[in-house]
């Protein structure tokens, strides 16, 4: 992971989670690491440029841009951190031949759930981009390199039928309040403007083995997402 970044100043200040692999509290941890991770991951790949060889030509038109709004999948998850100010500064303003990246969307969300309480971590950013799909990719694999991340299930393309957009998912794990794995699907997309990944946890789903997360239908609710916080500028 991005190890220079730390961990998050406003974690430190939750309710310590509940023995076991953990409740709403520990997710919110763990989705704070997973951001930092791609952070970290993402000024490095921005810096030494993805795929290698520049692209020649112009960049395409900043047409749109990430935000954070107070709630997602129409009112279901509600904001709980916006730290596109702060743990999104360290990507904002980078750029390269192949990526502008202007400004951060980092976002926590809840949910209480029928078994439990529900966290989403929406973090990505919004510029130009050259390159989206290998930026797409890179969000993941930036995740997997949060602390105690592993990768449970590779990145696989699950592109939902009519999307504009090209959605990858994978199954991660990391380590829960007691130590043992916690996993849970994330996704991610890429566009000429923006680049984001959004993971899904459960406090319901803490046992559950990389098979049983539903990649397609994680995919069509981060198209939804996409929806709601891609937005025209101006």
């Amino acid at each position: 992971m991005g190890h220079g970044y730390g961990h998050p100043g406003p974690y430190g200040q939750q309710p310590p989670p509940r023995k076991g692999r953990g409740g709403t509290v520990a997710l919110l941890v763990i989705g704070g690491l997973v951001v930092l991770g791609a952070l970290g991951y993402g000024v490095k790949s921005i810096a030494d440029g993805v795929g290698g060889v520049s692209s020649s030509g112009a960049f395409p038109k900043a047409e749109y841009k990430l935000t954070v709004p107070k709630s997602l999948l129409d009112g279901e998850y509600t904001l709980l951190q916006d730290l596109s100010g702060t743990e999104g500064a360290a990507l904002t303003g980078k750029t390269s031949a192949d990526t502008r990246a202007d400004g951060a969307a980092i976002g926590q969300y809840t949910a209480q759930g029928e078994q439990g309480g529900k966290v989403i971590v929406l973090s990505g950013f919004h510029g130009q981009v050259k390159k989206p799909h290998l930026e797409r990719g890179s969000v993941l694999r930036g995740a997997a390199t949060a602390e105690n991340a592993t990768v449970a299930k590779p990145a696989e393309d699950v592109t939902p039928t009519g999307s504009d957009t090209a959605i990858e998912c994978a199954v991660l794990s990391a380590e829960g309040a007691d130590g043992s794995p916690v996993l849970f699907p994330m996704c991610a997309w890429g566009d000429a403007n923006t680049v984001a990944g959004v993971a899904f946890m459960d406090t319901a789903a803490t046992d559950a083995q990389a098979g049983d997360f539903d990649l397609a239908e994680a995919a069509e609710r981060t198209v939804a997402i996409r929806a709601e916080v891609r937005t025209p500028i101006g």
